[in-house]
């Protein structure tokens, strides 16, 4: 990732000294060894979404997660500008956002697949009503047509395989007039390197696959949906925020830096139902 983002716009002292990383990485392997790709990295194993955050369920608000401390920051900043009623987070996990928007007024609606992920919302926001459901289809989500005044979805939609009836969905919670805000791991990251990678509670690392969804696939949605973009925000790494505690930066710091950082790694919608 540093080779390729500094080949146009990099120092040639710094493109070097990572070429220099890459070779002696690659010194380490033998050529004839099947098994040297498998050393150079770990095993790991993949989880569809239901059955991978039940899995993460315990684990997942230990420690720092560096996509959501360089999301919520801008999502908060779009919170901020909404007038406080009726709100539902879809795909609300342990209720992180849950909390938000409490804190803010709304009266709030969990929904969530996982129902270990609920308990522990449950547990973190007693007064919120916690709904288990899956965002998919048309009715998918137990609740009436057109009577929310914001929906949220927080770093779920990736996990999806496509967005039309998902979001489609979204909308139909919400009023006219009713606001929409989706943040998610952004699509340039997702090309790059960016999945749901957690350790379960015995240290096997495992992860959630992460879809690819371009601004025109959004975009699409969007208008088939009856939603208007009121803004697109970008957040990008910065040596402050993002991915550089990740495994890269402990081994090779100087290319971690390269690789990630002003990289766009999170993609926050925020939306209005058309009246």
């Amino acid at each position: 990732m540093a080779i390729a983002r500094g080949v146009y716009s990099g120092d040639d002292a710094d493109i070097h000294a990572r070429v220099v990383d890459t070779a002696e990485i690659l010194a380490g392997l033998e050529a004839d060894d099947p098994g040297t790709l498998e050393r150079l990295g770990v095993n790991v194993t993949e989880y569809d979404p239901r059955s991978g955050y039940c899995t993460w369920s315990s684990t997942y608000d230990d420690g720092i997660n560096p996509l959501i401390d360089l999301e919520e920051p801008a999502l908060l900043a779009v919170l901020d500008t909404i007038e406080v009623g009726t709100a539902a987070d879809v795909g609300c996990g342990t209720g992180r956002v849950l909390g938000l928007l409490n804190r803010r007024g709304h009266t709030v609606t969990g929904i969530d697949q996982s129902p270990e992920m609920l308990t522990l919302a449950a547990v973190r926001l007693p007064s919120a009503t916690l709904i288990s459901a899956a965002l998919a289809g048309p009715g998918s989500i137990p609740l009436p047509n057109s009577t929310l005044d914001l929906v949220t979805c927080a770093l779920t939609m990736a996990h999806l395989p496509s967005l039309d009836e998902p979001v489609a969905e979204l909308a139909r919670l919400l009023r006219p007039g009713g606001r929409l805000v989706i943040s998610d791991a952004h699509p340039l990251a997702v090309l790059f390197d960016l999945q749901a990678i957690f350790n379960t509670e015995d240290g096997h690392t495992s992860w959630v696959r992460n879809h690819v969804h371009l601004h025109g696939d959004y975009l699409r949605a969007f208008e088939s949906a009856g939603l208007r973009v009121r803004a697109c925000i970008e957040p990008v790494v910065t040596p402050r925020r993002g991915p550089l505690l990740s495994l890269a930066a402990q081994v090779r710091p100087h290319g971690a830096r390269a690789a990630y950082i002003g990289l766009p790694y999170v993609l926050i919608w925020d939306l209005e139902r058309h009246p």
